[in-house]
């Protein structure tokens, strides 16, 4: 018999709200402000921080960062033979903060995208437009989302150095992963970015009555997440094929804390099955994690 199999991560504490995962990272955020690292299979997690008040945390690589809510960055290299949280931003404005390819980016309130420039307090501003409700970064690409629905891509000069993607009021969420971008729409639709064939869009998931209400990329994929009018709440997986090619993977009676995509890290299969895991992770309502170990044979 086949199967979608999800693995336990060591953890069902219903303080759990998020995760990160890069590299060899893979960290939770907790609502009481604490922060842990995934040790692995039958292991521990490491605390990184106590309770404090981070509202974000971003990984790279083997880099921690943390958001709080004064608006405070920090750092957190667990390469470091004695790594500690190091400051590096402290503009109270700040209500985002993204990570990759070796960056650091944030967001302020009114529209500012900065880049950390390599010394603590030292930042350059890319852009300080206040349409600016979200951005997104992979690899070596950053994106700001505008409230009209305007995508743009930062193409590596301060201020004036940013490429219109796209202009539809109907997008209310962009997702990226490598160098795929995707975006969402207010209808349920999901839709790719053809970056090496024209610059255009292709709708890869038709609208469906407002069901889907998120999306995250990572791996190779986008997982949509959807509300069947509030009955159960389902995650699909795009398997390449426009359309049709989306796979159910997990069912929940409530909603997901938080489905994010990043590094694959071993898991807890039971019953035991092969180890493959995919970094498709999610936090279930009652904050417990797991990870998308794929389709299969249980027999």
């Amino acid at each position: 018999m086949q199967t979608y199999v999800w693995g336990g991560l060591n953890e069902n504490n219903p303080l759990t709200m998020t995760l990160s995962a890069t590299g060899n990272n893979l960290c939770q955020l907790r609502s009481d402000g604490s922060i842990l690292r995934y040790q692995g299979v039958d292991q521990d997690w490491e605390p990184l921080l106590k309770a404090d008040v981070p509202v974000a945390i971003a990984t790279d690589g083997d880099v921690v960062y943390r958001l709080q809510n004064s608006g405070n960055v920090y750092r957190y290299d667990t390469s470091d033979t004695s790594p500690s949280w190091v400051l590096l931003g402290d503009d109270e404005n700040t209500v985002a903060i993204v990570a990759a390819g070796g960056g650091l980016c944030t967001l302020t309130n009114d529209g500012g995208i900065y880049l950390y420039a390599g010394t603590p307090l030292d930042w350059l501003k890319l852009d300080d437009n206040p349409s600016t409700i979200a951005i997104a970064a992979a690899g070596y690409h950053l994106y700001q989302l505008h409230s009209d629905g305007a995508i743009w891509e930062y193409n590596g000069t301060p201020l004036t150095g940013w490429l219109q993607l796209d202009t539809n009021p109907a997008t209310v969420a962009i997702a990226c992963y490598g160098d795929d971008l995707y975006q969402l729409h207010d209808d349920g639709s999901v839709w790719q970015f053809n970056r090496y064939s024209g610059d255009s869009w292709t709708v890869i998931g038709d609208a469906n009555g407002f069901h889907t209400y998120a999306i995250s990329a990572g791996n190779g994929t986008v997982i949509q997440q959807l509300d069947a009018d509030g009955a159960t709440y389902d995650l699909y997986m795009y398997t390449g094929t426009p359309h049709s090619g989306w796979d159910p993977i997990d069912s929940s009676a409530g909603p997901y804390r938080a489905v994010v995509c990043g590094q694959p890290q071993p898991a807890e299969v039971d019953p035991p099955a092969a180890d493959t895991p995919t970094g498709i992770y999610t936090v279930n309502v009652a904050g417990a994690p797991a990870e998308y170990m794929g389709l299969q044979d249980l027999s």
